[in-house]
């Protein structure tokens, strides 16, 4: 039981870092809003969604195997979990590209 709520608050914890990532754009610049692109703005909401989705199901998945006493998996699970409040996201949809210093782009 300690474990669940140990993993809940680490879940908790990625919702937020999710939702906050997919609302920011991970840069260190502000970047100028570009025109409107209908076809960019749909790709990016389901970019978002994907990842809201993928981190719902890992959580079932994680607590599945705490419910079926598969320990070996539910700690890959939940490493995966923790994994995922520290990928940095990008908020694509409006924004004109410009990587942060050390983001894919930045040549370091």
């Amino acid at each position: 039981m300690k474990m669940r709520r140990s993993i809940t608050g680490i879940a908790a914890a990625g919702v937020l870092a999710v939702v906050s990532a997919c609302t920011s754009s991970g840069s260190k610049q502000a970047a100028a809003p570009s025109p409107p692109d209908p076809q960019e703005a749909d790709l990016a909401a389901e970019v978002e969604q994907h990842r809201a989705a993928y981190y719902r199901n890992l959580l079932t998945l994680h607590d599945f195997y705490a419910a079926n006493g598969l320990e070996t998996k539910r700690r890959w699970a939940a490493f995966e979990l923790e994994g995922l409040g520290k990928v940095r996201t990008y908020a694509y949809a409006g924004t004109v590209a410009s990587a942060p210093d050390d983001g894919p782009d930045s040549g370091q």
